[in-house]
């Protein structure tokens, strides 16, 4: 999800004098330039007792990125490049696979 071809402006890279990147466009998930959103995530998970006596477990994941929300939600200078929706679509037949084989 967060790798491969974008369709936006091309930008010189920073300190750089010939290197350059493709950015994303309005809509597109967010162009790699560092690498950084897509190295820094940190998960938990969490478990509280149900009503019928089973557990509710959910498992977070979030960017460490002080920028992902920025990315994800737009400013008022960028429209948003969305990426979380498609990460849990992409991410959830594994995630249903693991939670509904027996623990033992």
């Amino acid at each position: 999800m967060l790798k491969g071809p974008r369709s936006g402006r091309v930008y010189r890279k920073p300190y750089t004098k010939k290197a350059t990147y493709t950015a994303s466009a309005p809509g597109e998930p967010p162009a790699r330039r560092t690498g950084n959103l897509r190295m820094h995530w940190n998960g938990q998970v969490k478990s509280k007792n149900a009503p019928d006596g089973g557990a509710i477990v959910v498992a977070e994941l979030e960017s460490q990125e002080p920028y992902a929300a920025s990315l994800e939600n737009g400013t008022s200078k960028m429209a948003p490049r969305p990426f979380v929706e498609k990460i849990k679509e992409d991410a959830a037949p594994e995630i249903q696979k693991i939670y509904s084989e027996s623990y033992k």
